[in-house]
């Protein structure tokens, strides 16, 4: 009895510092992960599908509800999401068995936005407390924090080929 409660006291320990490194919210939808790493847009892509599923994909406002929750208390900055521009707004996670009717269509822009400036604002960051605006993909001036989706699935998603700005 006593090894087993040393266990549980190990892994509370690692649970603690798991919790310091990123927080975590689970939606109904599935989880949402608050990276605090700066990274490109691109590099985020890369870093969330690796250890995640993707980048966040907000298909609703309950899904913006739960994915604001997920960001740490006092968190004011920005953070990168997985839409993209690709001739149309279009989320990463593009099975259709994850979206109900309408929620590929789901958006929540600042006002004036998306505005395209410079003609090359191909990808969006959410801004606290959860308005979108696009901004170039892979400014090196524009390194955000990032939000990565999971969920259990039985099937590897098809991803389409990976923006190159």
């Amino acid at each position: 009895e006593g090894r087993y409660e040393g266990a549980i006291i190990v892994q509370f320990k690692h649970l603690i510092v798991l919790i310091g490194l990123c927080t975590l919210c689970v939606s109904p939808s599935g989880h949402y992960h608050f990276v605090d790493i700066q990274k490109s847009w691109s590099e985020a892509q890369s870093y969330c599908r690796e250890r995640y599923l993707d980048l966040v994909t907000i298909r609703n406002t309950e899904d913006m509800y739960w994915l604001n929750n997920s960001v740490k208390t006092g968190f004011n900055g920005k953070a990168w999401i997985g839409l993209h521009d690709e001739n149309s707004w279009r989320w990463n996670l593009e099975d259709p068995a994850f979206y109900g009717q309408g929620e590929t269509e789901y958006r929540n822009w600042n006002p004036v936005e998306p505005n395209n400036n410079g003609g090359n604002e191909l990808c969006v960051e959410i801004r606290m407390p959860g308005n979108w605006n696009d901004i170039p993909c892979n400014i090196q001036t524009e390194q955000h924090m990032f939000k990565c989706f999971f969920q259990k699935q039985q099937q590897q998603p098809q991803w389409p080929q990976q923006l190159h700005n």
